[in-house]
């Protein structure tokens, strides 16, 4: 009988597969539950797991408010009114800004080391997304070697087989080691690794030593290997088995565990059989991923997907590899963020550095929102909850910060955050010092307010009133509340926010002098009136007619109006301070764009035009998250050609280093499709997913009626000719499937509520649509 699984090692829409082993963490496979997280080298020899457990962060939680903040706001606004924005930057960098955040660190490494009896040949490793497993497999003196692992959700434990076909047996050393402070100790078939978190780490650009006192948390991670032929004994630290020809490795790990809780878990795990784990995981992870799919006609090259991938960034096309980025954001979204669990950071749950990347925390000027874009309309919306009960968790130190430091009602979070769940502006650097123009990324206390566009997005995409009302309305209202104290009233009568920044841009004065502290940015007033909007909305389905409604109801006609320039172009602050040859990576006064709706090319025609010309402005370059970006801020242009050129550029390859490196201009991905910012920040295949959704599918205008408006194929590229999708999701509880030849819609269903009315927009036709008594609208021959 063969030890393969089923399909492995065959070449489709739904794998990666690599002729090597990874050499460097940004090849390897990235393996998750949402809790626990493994990026697998697929070494011969020498195999490597680094493995990640989602609650081992640095950092304990402690008050952040600072109520001397409060007169120094009302100085810095008299500094912003008086045009002396300079000198409003420098009082704020001193008076107005706590530190950086703390990292979220890794557990550690599972290594394997295995006796082989001849030349390693014939290698191949496989990362199924369809099952969410990775295979390797090779040759070596005459015996076919097998190693199977994935990651359960249901049984919280990475599982990994190890066979071995032909005239060998297996002979291998399990070793497991950590970063943090920790003790191995060896017993029995396990392996016990207990420690602690520091209480405080240092992030990147520090040489200081991480801090270990009585508030470090503590955390157990466990291995057991299971066999039933050869043997398994200790030496010294490690494991070592023997003459074995199947083995199977259980882990699992948690903070604030004993040790004792994972013996009695692994007890109840080695009683199952492999095939009854996979099939337990399975179950869980295969329905979710078969909820969408999506296939480009192309053949699909014989290549490696790492050759694939340098063919794309020389230019070849190859649709097929725009189809497995759909598929990979998608996979990599149910492997990290899944219901109960912590919401997805920077690096979703993959981390391997002690001082990673910007903490690898939550950065929430469009980063961790465009972790989830892709989430209810490619039928992920199970896997948005942890970010509401993120938001929900900053709420009380969000409280705080907005009562003690600036005087307001609700609560407000700045644009970072950690596992501590603190919500202050946040602008110390890495190293410890006030950062000139630190004002450009923390003076922004609009991150609960963008984040609750993501619960108005969950209402629209499922219709759920009790969500609306029981957990949507109270922060909605809460934000609004704080939104309402936070305005302020410029010369002309409209209200504005003082101060203000283009996230994380800065401005030139006619003098030379670049500045981040202004009043009244673009960005600010479209996410406040998106909120408002909603909240409005909001109010009359649940028929509240709450007081904080009359307030936004009073205040929404007195926002600051979007602006079109001098070069034709979106202004991206109050004053018309926009230059040509800005090639900044953020976009962010084109929120009302997408993922806000306030800009559409039927609605607001000068509006999506002046975003037009700050687009061509901007220019294609950026990091690999701004790519993914401007893919769908082109979708809701209708330009799928320029999508596409966008997500070409996406697909630029970027070779791994020995250590993280910087570029704000030359993004792309990493062999193993990791984006790359660089380095990596997985908020890029998140957003490529979303953008190829919106290409394919909209929804977000609705008619004056306010019925939904589901447009097919609004910005299907040429070299998209001929295609299928099924499984998208519409605002309205609606899910869309269909399929098209050269370029022209052939087919198409909508499935609802019966009596679902909608306007049904495709190429050339538009019709009122009403869902019959089985909730099904078809168009052209059967799907």
């Amino acid at each position: 009988m063969s030890t393969r699984p089923p399909g492995a090692g065959s070449a489709d829409f739904h794998r990666l597969w690599f002729e090597n082993p990874a050499r460097f963490w940004e090849e390897g496979f990235a393996l998750g539950n949402g809790r626990l997280g493994a990026v697998m080298f697929g070494g011969t020899h020498e195999e490597r797991f680094l493995l990640n457990e989602e609650t081992l962060s640095a950092g304990h939680p402690g008050a952040t408010h600072d109520p001397a903040v409060r007169p120094a706001l009302e100085e810095v606004r008299r500094l912003i009114r008086e045009k002396r924005y300079a000198e409003a930057d420098r009082l704020a960098e001193d008076r107005l800004y706590g530190e950086y955040t703390e990292p979220y660190l890794p557990l550690g490494t599972l290594t394997l080391q295995t006796d082989l009896p001849g030349e390693v040949t014939d290698y191949r490793r496989t990362l199924d997304l369809h099952r969410a497993g990775a295979l390797v497999e090779f040759t070596a003196g005459g015996s076919r070697f097998f190693r199977e692992v994935f990651v359960s959700a249901p049984d919280n434990a990475l599982v990994l087989r190890l066979a071995v076909e032909g005239p060998a047996t297996l002979q291998a050393a399990f070793q497991l080691s950590s970063p943090l402070s920790s003790t191995i100790q060896a017993a029995d078939r396990s392996l016990i690794c207990t420690g602690h978190c520091p209480t405080h780490r240092p992030c990147w650009g520090s040489q200081e030593a991480p801090t270990y006192d009585k508030k470090s948390r503590p955390f157990s991670a466990q291995i057991r290997v299971v066999t039933g032929s050869g043997s398994v004994r200790v030496e010294g630290a490690s494991l070592r088995l023997e003459n074995c020809r199947e083995a199977i490795l259980l882990f699992s790990a948690a903070s604030s565990e004993p040790g004792a809780t994972f013996s009695h878990h692994l007890d109840t795990l080695e009683k199952r059989s492999f095939v009854e784990l996979r099939t337990r995981h399975e179950e869980d992870f295969v329905p979710l991923y078969e909820s969408c799919a999506l296939e480009l006609d192309g053949g699909i090259p014989t290549v490696p997907t790492d050759e694939r991938l340098r063919r794309a960034s020389d230019g070849n096309t190859d649709p097929t590899l725009d189809t497995l980025l759909f598929h990979f954001g998608r996979y990599l979204l149910l492997s990290c963020s899944r219901p109960g669990t912590l919401a997805a950071n920077l690096q979703g749950i993959w981390n391997p550095y002690m001082q990673p990347p910007w903490s690898c925390n939550y950065t929430m000027n469009i980063n961790v929102q465009m972790n989830y874009w892709p989430a209810e309309v490619t039928g992920l919306g199970a896997c948005h909850e942890p970010l509401f009960d993120f938001v929900e968790s900053l709420q009380p130190a969000g409280r705080l910060i907005a009562r003690e430091n600036y005087g307001c009602r609700g609560f407000c979070v700045h644009h970072q955050t950690d596992a501590t769940r603190t919500a202050h502006a946040r602008g110390v650097t890495p190293a410890g010092v006030h950062h000139k123009h630190a004002g450009r990324w923390a003076m922004w206390p609009m991150a609960a307010a963008w984040l609750c566009r993501h619960y108005w997005e969950r209402y629209c995409f499922d219709q759920n009133a009790d969500f609306l009302a029981d957990r949507a309305w109270p922060v909605m209202r809460e934000a609004c509340e704080f939104l309402l104290d936070w305005l302020q009233e410029d010369e002309t009568g409209n209200l504005i926010t003082i101060p203000s920044t283009s996230p994380e841009n800065l401005f030139r004065l006619p003098d030379g002098t670049d500045c981040s502290l202004s009043a009244g940015a673009t960005m600010d007033l479209q996410i406040i009136r998106d909120l408002f909007g909603i909240l409005l909305a909001a109010d009359a389905i649940l028929g509240k007619n709450d007081p904080v409604s009359t307030e936004v109801r009073a205040a929404l006609p007195r926002l600051l109006p979007t602006k079109i320039g001098q070069h034709g172009q979106l202004q991206e602050w109050r004053e018309d301070w926009d230059r040509p040859d800005d090639e900044h990576r953020h976009v962010s006064h084109l929120f009302g764009l997408y993922p806000g709706s306030e800009i559409t090319p039927d609605e607001t025609p000068d509006l999506a035009a002046a975003a037009r010309k700050s687009l061509e402005m901007r220019g294609d370059e950026g990091t690999g998250w701004s790519r993914a970006w401007k893919v769908s801020l082109w979708a809701r242009l209708r330009d799928g050609n320029r999508a596409l050129k966008l997500l070409r550029q996406f697909q630029t390859f970027v070779q791994p280093a020995e250590e993280p490196f910087f570029d704000n201009f030359h993004g792309g991905l990493y062999p193993n499709l990791f984006s790359a910012c660089p380095p990596l920040q997985i908020d890029g295949n998140f957003g490529v997913t979303a953008g190829i959704a919106e290409m394919l599918l909209q929804s977000h205008r609705l008619t004056s009626e306010g019925r939904p408006i589901v447009e097919l194929l609004p910005a299907l590229p040429e070299l998209w000719a001929s295609g299928r999708v099924h499984g998208l999701r519409a605002r309205g509880a609606l899910t869309v499937s269909m399929s098209w030849l050269d370029g022209s819609l052939k087919t198409a269903e909508i499935t609802g509520q019966p009596g679902a009315v909608f306007l049904l927009c495709r190429p050339q036709a538009s019709e009122i649509v009403t869902l019959d008594s089985t909730g099904r609208h078809t168009f052209g021959s059967s799907l």
